[in-house]
């Protein structure tokens, strides 16, 4: 595939970014375009195919209708066209018919003047109904320039997108989750499994004194007992003689 600058149709050279008509299918009204590609291919059998890369522009029937936005006023049906501003189509170049002018109102703004003559037509509005984010305007002005917001077709637009609009409803809060009854045996089990840890904490509790009161018990038993013994001990060792005695 290559791209080429112009070509040649039935003896008439057709420019890159020359506006032109087309017959797109037999018998069909000739369609307004521009030019914008012209390349050169290999079909399946081998032949050099010549394809123009176009832009069209609609007339004001072939707009597809919307009740979200709001079209403007059209000054000559037959005259005033929309630039398609979405991707380019592919036409084979043996649809070529001969070729127009179309003035742009941005670049020539006495553009009226021109219209007695024949295959002259003027745009003032790109259009591209195919936008994947559906807030994006249908129109715009040539290059892609936003309308202006004093323009009565911004003004109509946006009470439109006002009307459309819709209010969110409130959010209302959520309900309390109803109690499940397995829920219900569930607390009933833990309660019933932490009585007797209770009642076995309560018990030693109760218990604790008493052991430390026999504990002392003992001690001060086993202190009597060693003093019982001592005392034997005295009273059996043997006394010593007096002095007296052994004077004698």
């Amino acid at each position: 595939m290559s791209a080429l600058n112009f070509v040649e149709v039935d003896g008439q050279r057709y420019s890159v970014y020359e506006c032109v008509l087309l017959r797109p299918w037999p018998k069909a009204e000739p369609w307004v375009a521009r030019i914008d590609e012209i390349l050169s291919r290999i079909s399946n059998n081998n032949r050099v195919q010549t394809w123009l890369g176009v832009r069209w522009f609609y007339k004001r029937e072939d707009l597809l209708p919307s009740a979200a936005h709001v079209f403007p006023e059209c000054e000559d049906p037959e005259r005033e066209v929309y630039m398609f501003s979405g991707r380019l189509d592919e036409v084979p170049a043996d649809k070529l018919l001969g070729a127009c002018r179309v003035l742009c109102s941005a670049d020539v703004p006495n553009y009226r003047s021109f219209l007695c003559e024949p295959n002259t037509y003027f745009y003032r509005y790109e259009y591209n109904p195919y936008h994947r984010d559906k807030n994006k305007p249908l129109f715009t002005l040539p290059g892609g320039q936003p309308i202006p917001a004093s323009s009565p077709l911004a003004a109509e637009s946006a009470l439109i997108a006002l009307s459309t609009a819709t209010v969110p409803a409130p959010v209302a809060a959520p309900a309390p989750a109803p109690v499940a009854a397995t829920d219900k045996r569930t607390r009933a089990k833990a309660c019933t499994d932490r009585a007797p840890q209770e009642e076995k904490c309560q018990s030693s509790r109760s218990a604790e004194p008493t052991t430390r009161n026999g504990a002392a018990a003992l001690a001060r038993l086993a202190g009597a007992a060693a003093a019982v013994s001592q005392l034997h001990a005295t009273e059996a060792a043997p006394r010593p003689t007096p002095p007296d005695a052994l004077s004698k």
